[in-house]
């Protein structure tokens, strides 16, 4: 069976595409030019029982579940600190001493700003009567 001409230029112009894609495709991948991911390296092995033992380090903030603020009637210098931070407390407890100095006084000049009143009325009633 004899091939026509429309036929054998027909395979000749595929053969001749072929080759020029082998050589492309072959050219291409010598330069380069069609790159490859490159594959991830993972561990193997086989699954058996065993102990792990893993560090996290982390950063953080500790957080208690109840905070109590602590604060004085009065404000001053702190001059004994009987508890540490952490320490369990009970009512009633002293957790701190402050200097009683300036304190004191302003009792004194309170006790006789009351007794100073108390004297006035007596003496501007004295006056009134005579």
């Amino acid at each position: 069976m004899a091939l026509s001409k429309a036929t054998r230029r027909l395979l000749i112009i595929l053969a001749v595409l072929l080759g020029l894609l082998v050589v492309i495709g072959v050219g291409g991948r010598a330069l380069g030019l069609f790159k490859q991911e490159a594959g991830i390296e993972v561990e193997v092995a086989k699954a058996e029982r065993r102990t792990i033992t893993q560090v996290v380090t982390a950063s953080g903030r500790v957080q208690p579940e109840v905070e109590v603020t602590i604060s004085p009637d009065v404000s001053g210098e702190i001059v004994e600190l009987p508890v540490r931070e952490g320490d369990r407390v009970e009512k009633g407890q002293l957790l701190a001493r402050i200097r009683p100095d300036f304190y004191e006084a302003q009792v004194q000049q309170a006790e006789a700003g009351v007794a100073q009143a108390r004297a006035t009325p007596a003496s501007a009633c004295c006056t009134c009567a005579s």
